[in-house]
């Protein structure tokens, strides 16, 4: 199926999974911890404005909204790992009488490196 949203690859986004979610063995965490982390540091509008080349302009919207909700800095997540092709395993969560989403991100050069280790 062709992607309507996004052009073409995202290449600087595996160096912002690395540099800003939390690392476990042998994956990446994405929750609401992370998001908050990202919203305090001003990071996430940066991240936002150079994702614009990769977007087609009338998809912009997804980038622009502000004040950028949790779900919607999800979609926007999720439209990228389905283009980039990124393997994700999504849980959700219940705690606080809410339900939160956390995605664990696989990036393909960490899973080479894990079975080389093995």
């Amino acid at each position: 199926m062709v992607n309507q949203i996004i052009q073409k690859r995202v290449d600087l986004f595996e160096s912002f999974i690395r540099t800003h979610f939390i690392r476990e063995q042998d994956y990446y965490v994405y929750n609401i911890e992370v998001f908050k982390k990202l919203e305090y540091e001003s990071h996430l509008k940066p991240f936002l404005d150079s994702l614009k080349p990769y977007y087609y302009k009338n998809k912009h919207y997804y980038l622009e909204r502000w004040p950028l909700h949790y779900n919607q800095f999800n979609t926007v997540l999720r439209q990228i790992f389905n283009k980039n092709e990124i393997q994700v395993e999504k849980k959700v969560k219940y705690t606080m009488s809410k339900y939160q989403v956390e995605y664990y991100v696989f990036l393909p050069d960490d899973l080479e490196s894990t079975n080389e280790e093995q």
